[in-house]
């Protein structure tokens, strides 16, 4: 079953449902690497975009967006928003002048 169908706009899932949802330890780690590194907490908003529909996790820090998480069955999405100071990183990353093991090595090296 879709996701969107799971939860509908009136039942906002809980966190151990999402998780159980995604089933996806890089989930869980994610969203310990944003707690921790920029002490922020979600919020969770229901979306009716055809593209992906259904309740998403956003993240945002002094009113502007780090990132938002779309739940998939076994995965989820995560559209990242780069600033000028991830910018740096990203293009470096591009011409390998930076070997990181993951998206998260990346985010720590900033």
């Amino acid at each position: 079953m879709s996701w969107a169908n799971l939860y509908s706009a009136d039942r906002q899932p809980t966190k151990a449902e999402i998780a159980k949802y995604i089933a996806n330890p890089l989930w869980d780690e994610l969203n310990d690497f944003l707690r921790k590194n920029y002490k922020v907490e979600p919020s969770y908003s229901y979306s009716t975009c055809s593209g992906q529909p259904g309740w998403n996790i956003k993240y945002q820090k002094a009113g502007r967006s780090l990132c938002t998480l779309y739940p998939m069955s076994g995965y989820f999405i995560a559209l990242v928003v780069i600033g000028a100071k991830e910018q740096v990183v990203t293009c470096l990353c591009r011409v390998g002048a930076l070997h990181l093991t993951s998206p998260i090595a990346a985010m720590s090296s900033l």
